[in-house]
């Protein structure tokens, strides 16, 4: 049976994920602190379907909304998220099922997967197209920050979300500097572990003002123990002591639901591990 999802089903889901997501060597681990995590940064009651079978959960397809904006047009965004399937019911239609039943008034669905988990076929065949391909830039908290001259602002023809309700905003002049910090996947001697990190979400603003408020962030982001800040292309882009980071690339993948999410879809300027597409 599938159907909405309640607030109690996000810590049932824990288990579930853990077994879904055990062959896929890059997967982020859903523990209880990540899924509180996007319980409060996007996830609202509906918070997607759920798939029950005598009592078990074996399915889960979560979604949170979130306003957005692409050069001078506002949007409302739902991203997806995880979506996971009981092992032995994977490859039966009920993943499939699952992304069916999600419902949302959003003019554009969005969801990012790791290209070492092979899933995208799958979301292709949904309807999912590739919006970017990128390897995230990242920057060690131990490095130093090299002097620059000037920042520029972030490139045009990117879909830029709306600050969630947590993390920390950092002000200087008119710099701006929105970033969270939760813990992500990595790899520590051919083994998954968990990473406390700084993600960098937006920035507005450029020059000195700018590189004072990415201190800043940096400070805050060591006294939550974070071991590394990083951020997408089209953000880190200027920001000093980024650079291009090592592992499996991120594809962000769309499907358009409005005539304003198609047009958007089809401007949105693509990122590769590079820089942006032609």
């Amino acid at each position: 049976m599938i159907r909405a999802a309640r607030h109690a089903d996000i810590s049932r889901a824990v288990p579930l994920l853990a077994r879904a997501f055990s062959s896929y060597r890059d997967a982020l681990i859903y523990t209880p602190e990540v899924l509180s995590f996007f319980e409060r940064a996007w996830w609202r009651p509906p918070h997607g379907v759920v798939a029950e079978l005598e009592g078990e959960l074996v399915g889960v397809a979560f979604v949170g909304h979130r306003r957005a904006r692409f050069e001078g047009q506002r949007l409302l965004v739902a991203s997806i998220g995880p979506v996971a399937v009981e092992p032995s019911l994977q490859r039966t239609g009920l993943g499939s099922a699952l992304m069916m039943a999600l419902k949302s008034d959003a003019d554009l669905l969005t969801l990012t997967t790791n290209d070492s988990e092979g899933v995208r076929p799958f979301y292709e065949a949904l309807g999912f197209q590739v919006l970017e391909h990128f390897v995230p830039w990242v920057r060690d908290l131990d490095g130093h920050i090299p002097a620059m001259p000037s920042m520029a602002a972030p490139r045009t023809g990117a879909i830029i979300e709306e600050p969630v309700e947590v993390g920390e905003c950092f002000r200087v002049g008119n710099a701006e500097i929105h970033a969270i910090q939760w813990p992500v996947t990595s790899r520590r001697a051919g083994r998954r572990a968990q990473l406390r990190t700084c993600q960098v979400l937006g920035r507005s603003g450029g020059g000195p003002e700018l590189a004072k408020a990415l201190e800043q962030t940096c400070a805050w982001a060591r006294t939550g123990s974070c071991e590394l800040i990083w951020a997408r292309p089209d953000i880190a882009d200027g920001l000093p002591g980024f650079e291009l980071g090592v592992g499996p690339g991120v594809s962000r993948m769309i499907k358009p639901r409005t005539a304003l999410g198609e047009a958007v879809g089809c401007a949105a300027r693509c990122y590769t591990p590079s820089g942006p597409s032609p």
